[in-house]
């Protein structure tokens, strides 16, 4: 009972997440070296209060220029988040974009690796399945593993981690593609399990 729950993809999927968040969080990010503590000197107030000076034609009041402070650190704290999660290297869905397009036509690949196999089984001709997928296959590995050289050279961690997990996955995906095929060819009797149709 314990083998077959331990057995269980999910489960393994589920533990394999909460280790890589855990391992993310207890590293922590090393280029996050700002200061954790904002200083508002008595010339950026002087420049808060000139610029309400400007604009509305009087001093401000205490509490306006109170306001006017806490609106200053709250936009400090936001520009250093952004920072911390690097969007000045690039807009923040977009540092993804190259990740989740190879995942995506390396799905297509895939889907195209199980046809394959599927109309081997039934006796069809695999080549307008096969053809298409050895392409994309390559072509989307290739461009996994530049993506990885990208993420290592930038210092990202996360997209390193998961695009390394996708290109192990995808890798031993392929390995029971061949040994599937290897046994195909290998055991002729297996293929009289699909009904042939015309």
């Amino acid at each position: 009972m314990m083998r077959r729950i331990l057995g269980e993809p999910l489960l393994q999927f589920a533990v394999l997440g909460v280790l890589l968040f855990v391992s993310f969080r207890m590293l922590g990010d090393p280029r996050n070296t700002a200061p954790q503590r904002v200083v508002v000197t008595t010339g950026q107030i002087e420049r808060l209060a000139e610029t309400w000076r400007r604009t509305w034609q009087r001093a401000p009041t205490r509490a306006e220029l109170d306001g006017l402070v806490e609106d200053y650190v709250r936009e400090e704290i936001l520009y250093r988040e952004a920072l911390a999660l690097g969007l000045d290297r690039g807009a923040g869905g977009m540092r993804l974009w190259p990740l989740f397009g190879t995942t995506n036509q390396l799905l297509a690949g895939l889907s195209l690796l199980v046809l394959t196999l599927f109309l081997l089984k039934l006796g069809r001709n695999v080549w307008v399945t096969a053809v298409p997928m050895v392409f994309l296959l390559f072509m989307t590995t290739w461009a996994m593993i530049l993506n990885l050289v990208g993420f290592v050279t930038d210092d990202q961690v996360l997209l390193t981690v998961v695009g390394g997990t996708i290109l192990v996955l995808e890798l031993w995906l392929l390995f029971e593609g061949a040994a599937a095929f290897r046994r195909h060819f290998r055991d002729p009797g297996d293929r009289a399990d699909i009904p042939h149709t015309s």
